[in-house]
């Protein structure tokens, strides 16, 4: 009898540390896919002021390229990473809507375009690259509330 609480208790401790394995793991799991979802869009990153301007500017072509990919990107990182399919379309999306970036005509002052694409590159701008010109453009296309300034040393 005593042998027998002895395992039962053995087992219990077994599946609880158990359970706390696989709750680190799906924990770290999440942890990386978030990380390789953000580094993924921060590539693929186009402001929806530059992407409407693909229209105005006759670039009907890239633009609803653009949207379908954007479109077939966000539909795929909500699967999630049980499936290395899913991964492999994700990098193809991304891939497709950089080359299609490439692409696409960029009518702003060469301070703005300069901006967006520190802010593109990275998530992040110094304000150098805040000119007055910047933020008038940016207060004209009504885009301030996207924005938002953080002391660097509190980001990591």
């Amino acid at each position: 009898m005593a042998d027998e609480a002895q395992q039962k208790g053995g087992l219990g401790e077994t599946l609880n540390a158990l359970m706390s394995v696989q709750s680190k793991f799906a924990d770290k799991i999440d942890s990386n896919w978030q990380a390789f979802i953000h580094d993924l869009e921060s590539q693929q990153m186009l402001e929806t002021v530059f992407l409407e301007q693909q229209k105005t500017l006759g670039l009907n072509r890239i633009y609803n390229e653009y949207r379908t990919a954007l479109d077939g990107f966000n539909h795929q990182k909500m699967m999630g990473p049980a499936n290395p399919i899913v991964i492999k379309k994700l990098q193809q999306y991304c891939d497709e809507m950089v080359e299609l970036k490439g692409k696409m005509d960029f009518k702003a002052p060469a301070c703005v375009l300069d901006f967006f694409q520190a802010l593109n590159n990275s998530n992040r701008a110094p304000l150098t690259l805040l000119t007055p010109e910047v933020l008038s453009w940016l207060t004209e296309k009504e885009m301030l509330n996207s924005f938002n300034v953080m002391r660097k040393g509190l980001l990591g």
